[in-house]
């Protein structure tokens, strides 16, 4: 549970980095994303209704769970 929280808190702190940047670019951005990242970045997705991200890539990350 500990680790749960410890996410979410990741995921918040990640939006509130680049929030600011989105708001600079009324045009929209790009997210790239490597391993973990891709996952906080996906997570800050589900959450941020606001967001202006145009594209979202994700790299090596467990999108579906890791396994081994």
């Amino acid at each position: 549970f500990r680790h749960l929280l410890e996410y979410i808190n990741e995921v918040q702190g990640f939006r509130e980095a680049v929030a600011p940047i989105m708001a600079k670019a009324p045009q929209g951005v790009h997210l790239i994303c490597y391993s973990q990242g891709g996952l906080v970045c996906r997570a800050l997705l589900s959450v941020m209704d606001e967001h202006n991200v145009d594209s979202f890539i994700s790299l090596s990350s467990p999108q579906m769970g890791q396994y081994g």
